[in-house]
């Protein structure tokens, strides 16, 4: 997810992809951190 949000902000066009690039490689930091949690 990380690579697909940096290679969705190097193709953005409009403010939209950018700000959609930026948000997926937070997403999924925030998903790990969710289950690290969950497992200790």
């Amino acid at each position: 997810m990380v690579t697909l949000g940096g290679a969705l902000l190097v193709l953005s066009s409009n403010w939209l992809s950018v700000y959609l690039a930026i948000e997926l490689p937070t997403l999924s930091l925030f998903i790990l951190a969710a289950q690290k949690r969950g497992s200790g």
